[in-house]
């Protein structure tokens, strides 16, 4: 290639690289949103409040309504005001005599010089049109005006009680009839909208004593439209965090039962509204039409054992002292301050029944959204839901079920006026079946979730204030056995050291976890057998009692230690279908060891051990000392299974 070439080649190369740098490879700009609350100002104007999201520096925010005509349609009037850095700012536009309604929405542009002495105007963003029916059915309530600074102390009032506020410097001039509209403020964190009804003088202030006020008293018409997602930053979100801390359950029997769990919370919420045709004077309520959606993101871990037969259950406990508040944002409704406020907390309960012992853990990913829309007096709810599990293989040595349950919920509230309501509840079912019939599991764990909402909209004064809506359930399967392997049947572990001695005297001693009948069998090397049905059949010792049903303890005493007895114990559940059994026994040497045996079904039984170790044993010649029809042990360490009929 010549050098001529070369160079063509090589200048070619570095314009097709601009080229595709400035068609995909250069950085794109930030978005910009932009949303607005709208409010009705006097008789014929709008105010709108911005919400605007990634605006560039130095950028305009400009308020148009939209000209309706048989001839065209276009921008009528508007006004432009400069963008803060937050994105907020107001603006207030008026329509001419006769309007009924105003189209308008907002725009965002940025201006540059050129060097000719002109300017540039382009637009970055552009909301959408919003509809605002005028309202000239009455007067509205004129605002007070108060500063933060001079709020001493608030009570917030309610539909059943009422409210004061305390007040000093200029803005102790308030009258009867004005409302106060404050946003968060260090005497009112939930902000208030509030009507004052007498004032009274106090010290250097006055308190003014306050009824709750209706947003359309102020702004008889109006919209917005909220969006506070699960992933904003950090000054208008939040999360809960709960330790994973062990509740005892209350049984019904001396058996104990545990549930733990930990909670991550985290939530968003959408809001939106447009009202019209509400007054103070003559009273009206307005033509309402909300919608809100509530997102729930939780991470959950539950723990939950049982140990013995019992039942047992765990009142529900919150697992924070009081609600934590998780995020707050606010937007300005004409010349009203809106507080929207977001509160977590997370209910934890637990339930279980069954005979033996039950333990497993769970942990679980939910993401879940309640919505539901308002219009003129008709709620229309739906849900969305995501999900994942992971799970501690259960430990299940019983039969019956265990289950808890952790319920994440998150409370709206505008302007401390009470809001939607949504929860999400999920947690772990563990179920164990030993008798399971052959091909089915004998243990499955399962993960109940339902997700409920409950609506108010009491900032407009209207009661919707619905009942709990149930709107989805579902009960997830997790893990199971695996069918083709059965229940494990009895089984023997242990013969290491005890952990406490037994006394001197005791020759072993028997307790066991389930309400059944499970008895302690004991032979000398001749033979002679001491059991229920005699107690005393052994020279030179002792069974002190058959206990019926439950727990134990049944114990052998050797009362001559010069007979030279050598002794051979065993354990037989003579009814009753699963026991977790513990079997101490104390050698002439002091040492104590300790047995853990399994009894599975009706009439198992285990042949454990001698004392001292190592001696033969003595050998039931029929094998019917427990059965009673033959096929008990006839070795240590042999363990049978019983029956489930």
């Amino acid at each position: 290639m010549s050098q001529e070439r070369r160079s063509r080649w090589t200048r070619t190369a570095a314009l097709l690289s601009v080229g595709l740098w400035m068609l995909g490879g250069a950085p794109a700009l930030a978005k910009t949103t932009v949303g607005a609350t709208y409010g009705q100002v006097g008789a014929r104007s709008l105010s709108a409040y911005t919400l605007v999201d990634g605006a560039p520096r130095k950028a305009y925010a400009v308020l148009e309504t939209k000209r309706f005509s048989r001839r065209r349609t276009g921008v009528a009037r508007s006004t432009t005001r400069r963008l803060a850095r937050s994105g907020r700012t107001t603006l207030t536009i008026g329509a001419p005599r006769g309007t009924k309604r105003i189209t308008a929405r907002v725009r965002v542009i940025t201006r540059t010089k050129r060097n000719n002495g002109r300017v540039r105007t382009r637009t970055v963003g552009t909301g959408r049109w919003t509809t605002i029916e005028l309202t000239r059915t009455g007067r509205t309530a004129k605002v007070g005006a108060v500063k933060p600074k001079d709020v001493v102390a608030v009570t917030a009032p309610t539909a059943a009680a009422p409210g004061s506020i305390q007040l000093t410097g200029a803005s102790s001039r308030v009258r009867p009839g004005e409302v106060i509209a404050l946003g968060i403020t260090p005497a009112a964190p939930d902000g208030l909208l509030a009507q004052v009804t007498q004032v009274t003088p106090s010290g250097n202030g006055t308190v003014a004593s306050l009824v709750p006020a209706r947003l359309s008293d102020v702004v008889p018409a109006g919209a917005f439209d909220v969006d506070i997602p699960v992933e904003q930053v950090a000054s208008i979100s939040g999360k809960t965090t709960s330790e994973k801390t062990p509740r005892a359950l209350q049984c019904t029997s001396s058996r104990s039962a545990t549930a733990a769990a930990l909670a991550e919370l985290s939530a968003g919420v959408k809001l939106s509204a447009k009202w019209t045709g509400g007054s103070m004077f003559p009273p009206r309520l307005p033509q309402l039409q909300a919608g809100v959606t509530g997102t729930v993101e939780a991470r959950l871990e539950g723990e939950l054992s049982l140990n013995g037969e019992a039942k047992c259950t765990l009142a529900p406990q919150t697992l924070f002292p009081a609600p934590v508040r998780l995020a707050t944002f606010t937007v300005q409704v004409g010349p009203v301050p809106i507080p929207v406020v977001i509160d977590g907390q997370v209910t934890l309960t637990g339930s279980a029944e069954a005979t033996g012992s039950l333990s497993t853990s769970v942990k679980a990913r939910a993401s879940a959204a309640a919505s539901v829309t308002y219009d003129r007096g008709k709620l229309t709810p739906g849900k969305t839901f995501e999900r994942s599990f992971t799970h501690q293989p259960p430990a299940v040595n019983g039969t019956g079920s265990a289950q808890v349950t952790l319920s994440p919920a998150i409370g709206v509230r505008l302007a401390g006026a009470a809001g939607p309501e949504i929860d999400l509840s999920g947690g772990l079912k563990l179920t164990g079946n030993l008798a399971a019939p052959a091909g089915q599991p004998w243990w499955t764990l399962t993960a109940p979730v339902s997700l409920g909402a409950k609506f108010k909209f009491a900032l407009w004064g209207i009661e919707v204030d619905s009942p709990r809506y149930e709107l989805w359930g579902e009960e997830f399967p997790v893990a199971s056995a695996d069918p083709a392997t059965g229940a494990p049947g009895s089984s023997i572990a242990g013969g290491g050291p005890a952990p406490e001695p037994l006394p001197p005297g005791v020759r072993t001693r028997l307790t066991w976890d389930s309400d059944t009948d499970v008895d302690l069998h004991t032979w000398n090397q001749t033979g002679d057998h001491a059991y229920f049905r005699d107690l005393e059949a052994i020279p030179g010792g002792y069974l002190d009692r058959d206990v019926i049903p439950g727990y134990g303890p049944e114990t052998f005493f050797e009362t001559d230690p010069a007979k030279g007895n050598q002794f051979t114990f065993g354990v037989c559940q003579y009814s009753g279908k699963n026991a977790n059994v513990i079997v101490d026994v104390r050698d002439p040497d002091g040492q104590t060891r300790r047995y853990t045996v399994t009894l599975r079904g009706r009439k198992a039984a285990a042949l454990l051990t001698t004392s001292p170790v190592g001696i033969a044993p003595y050998i039931d010649p029929d094998g019917d000392w427990c059965n009673g029809d033959g096929g008990d042990p006839t070795q240590l360490g042999q363990v049978t299974t019983g029956s489930f009929g």
